[in-house]
C-alpha cells in the first residue's frame, strides 16, 4: 500500500511538472508509436461525460427545456457529473428544499436536509448566504460581502466551528485561522490595529504586513514573506478591543494579516457548541497612531464589495437562516435532472459541500440519492478549494469528517476531491507554514 502510495505522487509530481514545463517552456518531444497493442482499452459512452453547473435564477428552467434537453443528447456524451456553484459563492447548500436548521424554532443554525423520498421529488436546489462570512469576493455571483468590515458592530464574521480541536480532535496549532485585509493599491503607514471581537476571541495571535502584490496559492504569500512587526505578536490577551500599537514608527503596508493561533469565549454559552467555538471579529481598524494616540483608520467600511476593502478569510461558519436564501442562484434538483434522462441511466458523480456545509447535511445527501434508487458512482467533497484559499490542512481536516459522516451512511461510497481551478507550479514545494 505505501508502494503504490508513494509511486501515486511520484507519478502526480512528474506530471505535475511536465504540464507546467510544456505551457511555460518550450519542449521538444518526441512521440512513439506502437500499433501492435492496445496500451488501453475504454468505453467511450461510459468514460466521456458531461457537466451540470448552478447558473442564474430561471436558466434551469430554460436549459432544461425537451428540445434543448435532445440537444444535449444528440452531444452523445455518457455520465454526468453535478458540478457545486455554492461553494464558489461561500454558500450553503440545501441540495433538498425540505429539511430543518438545528434551531428549528427560529429558522436558523446549521442545515440538513431530509432523506425521506420527497413527493414529486427534488426540483430545484438552492444556495443560502452566510451571515458569519468574511470574504469580501467570491468566485460565483460576487454580489456578497464581508462582515468584517461592514461598518455594522452587529454583524461578525466567524470561523468555521469544524476546524476547530473540538471536532478535528488535532492540535489547534495544525489550523490557525487568518484574516488578510487590503489596505488599497497604494501602501500606507500602519502602526496601530483595534479588533473588535465577537464572544468568540483570540488569546494568541499575530499581526504582520506585506508592501508587495500577493501570490494567488494557498493561502495569499507575499513572494518575500509576510514582515514581522515590533509588537506584532500577542498572548495572552483578553478579549480587548482597545488599540494595540503595532511598533513604535509606522510601517508603509498594503496587506496585513491576522493570524489567528488560540481561542477563547467570553458571554453566554449556546447550547450548540457549534456556537461557542473557533473566532469571531465584528469589527477591523488598521492605520497609523497619531501623536495623540489616535488611530487613523485606513479600512474603509461598506455592504458591498465595491465600497469595502477586500478582506480574505481562512474560512467561514457555516450557520445562516431561512431568510438568507439567494435568490439568484439555482440548482437542478437531482430528481429532476435523471427525469430529463440526462443521466441515460448511467451513474452520476455528485458533490457535497464541505468548505460551507455540514458532515450531517452531506451524509443526508447521499442517504436520500440511496432511499430515492439515483445512481451514483463517485462523491466529490467540495469544489475548487484552491480558490477559496483554503489550507490544505485544513481542506484536510474537513475532508476526514465529511468522509466519515458518509461512510456512516454509505460504506462503499467511492470519495473524491477536490478538484482545482488551476495548477500551481510551485504549490509542491511550498515551506511555508499553514495559513
Amino acid at each position: 500500500m505505501v508502494h503504490r502510495l508513494v509511486r501515486a505522487v511520484a507519478i502526480f509530481i512528474a506530471a505535475t511538472s511536465l504540464l507546467y514545463n510544456s505551457i511555460y517552456a518550450q519542449l521538444q518531444v518526441s512521440v512513439t508509436v506502437d500499433r501492435s497493442r492496445p496500451i488501453h482499452v475504454f468505453d467511450p459512452a461510459t468514460t466521456l461525460g458531461a457537466a451540470i453547473d448552478g447558473h442564474d435564477v430561471g436558466e434551469i428552467g430554460r436549459r432544461l427545456r425537451p428540445p434543448y434537453v435532445r440537444q444535449m443528447l444528440e452531444a452523445g456524451l455518457g455520465p454526468i457529473t453535478y458540478r457545486l456553484r455554492t461553494e464558489l459563492g461561500n454558500e450553503a447548500w440545501h441540495w433538498n428544499t425540505r429539511g430543518k436548521f438545528s434551531d428549528s424554532i427560529r429558522q436558523q443554525g446549521y442545515w440538513t436536509g431530509s432523506t425521506d423520498p420527497t413527493p414529486g421529488g427534488i426540483s430545484l436546489a438552492n444556495g443560502y448566504r452566510l451571515p458569519r462570512r468574511g470574504n469580501t469576493t467570491d468566485e460565483a455571483n460576487n454580489d456578497g460581502y464581508s462582515r468584517i468590515d461592514d461598518g455594522d458592530p452587529r454583524t461578525f464574521w466567524k470561523s468555521n466551528p469544524y476546524l476547530d480541536h473540538a471536532f478535528t480532535h488535532d492540535e489547534d496549532s495544525m489550523h490557525p485561522q487568518w484574516v488578510v485585509i487590503d489596505l488599497g493599491y497604494d501602501p500606507v503607514p500602519v502602526n496601530g490595529i483595534r479588533i473588535v471581537w465577537g464572544d468568540q476571541f483570540a488569546t494568541d495571535y499575530e499581526v504582520e504586513y506585506s508592501a508587495e502584490d500577493l501570490s494567488s496559492d494557498y493561502g495569499l504569500r507575499p513572494d518575500k514573506g509576510w514582515q514581522k512587526l515590533q509588537s506584532g505578536t500577542v498572548t495572552g490577551s483578553k478579549r480587548d478591543n482597545s488599540v494595540h500599537r503595532l511598533a513604535p514608527q509606522p510601517v508603509t503596508a498594503r496587506f496585513i494579516r491576522i493570524t489567528l493561533r488560540k481561542a477563547a469565549h467570553a458571554g453566554r454559552l449556546s447550547p450548540d457548541p457549534r456556537d461557542n467555538v473557533g473566532f469571531a471579529i465584528r469589527e477591523l481598524y488598521i492605520g497609523a497612531i497619531n501623536a495623540h494616540g489616535v488611530l487613523a483608520d485606513s479600512v474603509h467600511p461598506g455592504t458591498t464589495n465595491h465600497t469595502q476593502s477586500t478582506v480574505y478569510v481562512s474560512s467561514t461558519d457555516p450557520w445562516h437562516t431561512a431568510a438568507d436564501l439567494d435568490r439568484n442562484e439555482e440548482h437542478a434538483g437531482f430528481d429532476r435532472l435523471v427525469a430529463t434522462g440526462l443521466t441515460r441511466g448511467l451513474p452520476m458523480m455528485v458533490p457535497v459541500g464541505i468548505l460551507y456545509d455540514t458532515p450531517a447535511n452531506a451524509a443526508a445527501e447521499i442517504k436520500y440519492l440511496i432511499n430515492r434508487g439515483i445512481k451514483i458512482d463517485r462523491i466529490e467533497l467540495g469544489e475548487e478549494a484552491d480558490g477559496q484559499n483554503v489550507n490544505a490542512l485544513d481542506y484536510a481536516a474537513l475532508y476526514v469528517q465529511f468522509a466519515d459522516a458518509i461512510h456512516n451512511v454509505a460504506p462503499d461510497a467511492k470519495l473524491g476531491g477536490p478538484s482545482f481551478q488551476d495548477i500551481v507550479a510551485n504549490l509542491i514545494d511550498r515551506k511555508e507554514g499553514a495559513g
